[in-house]
């Protein structure tokens, strides 16, 4: 299994293209407060949640824990994510 860690979710397409599994993502923080959520859902296409496309590869996108720029978080949540992974 080939995991990568990369923090924008971009690129999920390719990089499962050249062989990753899953893609482990942040940076969007939900949105982080209202209305910036809007504008987070028009500038990232995946911007909270586990994805996966029709070659069963993944997309994790985490919310994460802290803010950017204005400390607060407002209508998001923050998260610590424990993905437990199987071999199949």
């Amino acid at each position: 299994m080939n995991i990568l860690n990369y923090h924008v979710p971009y690129y999920w397409k390719e990089f499962s293209s050249l062989g990753f599994d899953i893609q482990l993502s942040g940076h969007t923080h939900g949105g982080q407060f209202y209305p910036v959520v809007w504008f987070g859902n028009l500038m990232f296409k995946y911007t909270k949640g586990l994805f996966e496309n029709r070659l069963g590869k993944y997309l994790h996108v985490t919310t994460g824990v802290g803010s950017m720029d204005a400390p607060m978080r407002w209508e998001t949540e923050s998260e610590i994510v424990v993905l437990h992974l199987k071999k199949v």
